[in-house]
């Protein structure tokens, strides 16, 4: 037999469809490209069964006198192909034949690479096909999340790989020097899927509006929740494989932190103009980070704020947590100066990281002439805080001006119709409190305990039971 023989096109074989189909998506065109691929391999292929293989090892007998593995073995390997063998024997021959283009390759963007095999690389920081091909097979053998079914399509990628190497393409435009900000980046990469996907993710990812669920999403497309979510990780894997750019934008991330605890999305944008977040566009970032991005940065809320972080959004909450109750054991008012130090001595850590986590909860500190006058967001403490803070009394009018209506807190005082002060101004408000509500009780049962009275109608009384008894407000 004539090795040329092997060029002619797989037409001209009676082969069956699901193999013709199967050549015409891998672009294998002729005999010898199709027997460049194991057998065993191709069980592993999607709509092709054992009858499929055994039809064709059939036509070939017929044709050339010999079958698929026999061809392989006399011919592939002579005109330097891939022999037949142990799987191990079959990545020594990937390894040999891989030319300086294919080992050149980003893993992200070598064809038909199983997700798990991308998934083990980047653990080893593995980013060339090069890389990956140093490794022994018994190391990949031996990984837990490689199973057979993953090596042998990684196998089989390979192969088809070698059988059609990639032709050199033309330097690729640096995205990162066109596009001032993440945004832009990020929807000129969305709008390269396919319509069905650029649909999904952008939904999901925020970019039209607030992320709908897989459920709701599924309902306007009239597809099943599951359909949805498998479109969307098909999305993201192919996302990842074009955003060659991602280690890049990751250094930027890392930089922006500089080894704080997290940072306010708010305040990203005057560490790195590129990673600025514009109004409502804080679920698209999170989306960005976690699934195009991945490694160890996280979006997360925390105190009513998005904040990007390193640590895990419970970590944080914790510690937030702790800084808080620190913060409510110390006596009000107190001085705004040096309360960082304070918390960071109560808690046992360093300033810096209190300092962080001070930075939300002062949202909702009530700071006057230096003092924290109130640590929470209710109105009422607020509204204490406020006229405490006041050099003398405050009408009602001007607290309803400034909190809206409310009810008298317990700490204020009324000194007269629409006029209120804090205890705190009134000397020794709590020792003449102890003397006269009880006697104001008496007054009111021995005069009339049916009726309602008013300051004004109990301060005569008051003052004539003063008069009889002189000594009783000495003591």
């Amino acid at each position: 037999m004539n090795a040329s023989e092997l060029d002619q096109p797989l037409q001209s074989l009676p082969l069956p469809a699901r193999m013709l189909s199967y050549a015409a998506r891998q672009s294998l065109t002729t005999v010898r490209e199709l027997i460049a691929v194991p057998p065993e391999a191709l069980l592993l292929e999607r709509n092709l069964g054992k009858k499929t293989i055994a039809d064709t090892d059939a036509a070939l007998q017929a044709r050339f006198g010999v079958g698929w593995d026999d061809l392989r073995g006399e011919f592939v390997a002579d005109s330097g192909g891939v022999a037949q063998g142990s799987q191990a024997e079959r990545w020594r021959r990937i390894c040999e034949r891989a030319s300086d283009d294919v080992r050149a390759l980003a893993v992200t963007r070598t064809p038909d690479l199983p997700t798990r095999l991308r998934t083990f690389a980047a653990t080893r920081n593995v980013t060339t096909t090069g890389q990956l091909l140093s490794l022994d097979w018994n190391e990949l053998a031996a990984s837990r999340n490689l199973g057979r079914k993953s090596l042998g399509d990684t196998l089989a990628a390979f192969e088809r790989l070698l059988a059609n190497p990639p032709t050199p393409a033309e330097p690729e435009v640096d995205p990162l020097r066109i596009h001032d900000r993440w945004m832009p980046l990020f929807r000129e990469l969305v709008a390269s899927l396919a319509r069905e996907d650029r649909l999904i993710m952008t939904q999901r990812a925020g970019l039209s509006g607030p992320p709908p669920t897989l459920a709701e999403l599924g309902l306007m497309l009239g597809v099943s929740r599951e359909r949805v979510r498998q479109r969307e990780a098909r999305g993201i894997e192919r996302l990842r494989a074009r955003s060659v750019w991602s280690e890049r934008v990751g250094a930027r991330l890392h930089a922006a932190l500089a080894g704080a605890l997290f940072v306010p999305l708010a305040e990203l944008g005057a560490r790195d103009a590129f990673l600025r977040c514009d109004e409502d566009e804080d679920d698209a970032f999170a989306f960005f980070v976690a699934e195009i991005l991945g490694g160890s940065f996280r979006v997360f809320r925390v105190n009513q704020v998005r904040v990007l972080s390193r640590i895990e959004s419970h970590d944080l909450e914790r510690r937030v947590g702790e800084a808080r109750r620190a913060a409510e054991s110390l006596p009000l008012p107190t001085p705004y100066e040096g309360i960082h130090e304070r918390l960071a001595a109560m808690l046992g850590v360093a300033v810096e990281d209190v300092a962080a986590i001070a930075a939300l909860l002062e949202r909702d500190w009530l700071v006057q002439d230096g003092f924290v006058e109130a640590l929470e967001s209710k109105r009422g403490d607020a509204i204490v805080a406020f006229v405490r803070g006041e050099r003398g009394p405050v009408t009602r009018d001007a607290i309803e001006v400034r909190f809206g209506r409310f009810h008298m807190p317990d700490a204020l005082v009324y000194l007269a119709r629409g006029l209120v002060t804090s205890a705190d101004h009134i000397p020794d408000w709590e020792r003449w409190r102890a003397r006269l509500g009880p006697e104001c009780e008496r007054l009111i049962a021995e005069n009339g305990p049916e009726r309602q009275w008013l300051t004004r109608e109990l301060v005569p009384l008051l003052a004539e039971n003063a008069r009889q008894r002189p000594g009783h407000w000495c003591q």
